[in-house]
């Protein structure tokens, strides 16, 4: 049978969860191979198959990286039988704007009900305690939030896209300062304040159907108030890598 595309959320494009099952006897079958173990479980990656996601210059990684679900590993299974993966987006700065969803938790009302869905999709609104369990620790999560090897990835990533923003919106005394200043704490300050601006600027399509997305409490993480909230989450660790790149781009941006 030909493998299908993954269902997605519509308000996010991200990929639906699966089912979260409480009572795996009914699908998980007693004997599927000699020691087989119908409660071990695994991550699963929400983007998929790792063979299409191979250069993370496009945010390929960090889109794969920035979901993960903990699932029965008979479901993880069943799942992959089944789906090829979701669409990746092509364009990076959609890559971008869609990975901002899933760091900050988004988590989506539906779900897949995968031992449902060989020849239909079979989609599952999560009611009011499946939805709350869903939003506990170590059940959905960024890939890279204890990795820092990951998190590297996701916030070189993340700031590839903020630098390509336009500083003509921002004050060209303090983008001068920057440069000059011999004082580093000041710079590092003005660092910070630039990139805060670009990185506003680079979150502005989503704004609106971030906060929709709040108000309905799909946010897991509600410390993250906005998207420019959720980008500074994960670039503010490499702030001294940052500042050399933030430097090279306003002398060739003035340049110009």
């Amino acid at each position: 049978m030909e493998k299908k595309i993954t269902p997605v959320d519509h308000l996010t494009g991200l990929p639906l969860p699966i089912y979260p099952y409480s009572d795996y006897s009914e699908y998980s079958h007693s004997v599927r191979y000699p020691g087989y173990d119908p409660f071990k479980t695994i991550w699963h990656h929400h983007f998929h198959p790792e063979a299409d996601l191979p250069s993370n210059k496009k945010g390929a990684l960090f889109l794969r990286h920035s979901r993960v679900q903990l699932v029965p590993a008979w479901l993880h299974d069943d799942y992959h039988d089944i789906y090829e993966g979701p669409p990746i987006p092509k364009n990076i700065y959609s890559r971008y704007l869609m990975g901002i969803f899933a760091v900050a938790g988004y988590m989506p009302k539906n779900a897949i009900d995968v031992p449902n869905s060989r020849f239909e999709d079979e989609i599952i609104p999560l009611n009011f305690h499946e939805y709350k369990g869903m939003q506990q620790p170590g059940m959905l999560k960024g890939e890279y939030i204890r990795d820092n090897g990951r998190l590297k990835w996701a916030s070189r990533f993340m700031m590839s896209v903020v630098l390509k923003q336009d500083i003509k919106a921002i004050n060209e005394l303090t983008l001068e300062e920057f440069l000059i200043t011999p004082d580093k704490d000041r710079r590092i300050k003005l660092a910070a304040h630039i990139i805060d601006k670009l990185v506003d600027q680079s979150t502005l399509p989503i704004n609106d159907k971030y906060q929709r997305a709040r108000h309905n409490k799909r946010i897991i993480n509600r410390g993250l108030v906005t998207p420019r909230d959720v980008v500074l989450s994960v670039t503010r660790p490499l702030i001294p890598e940052n500042i050399i790149k933030l430097d090279h781009k306003i002398l060739k941006d003035l340049a110009a």
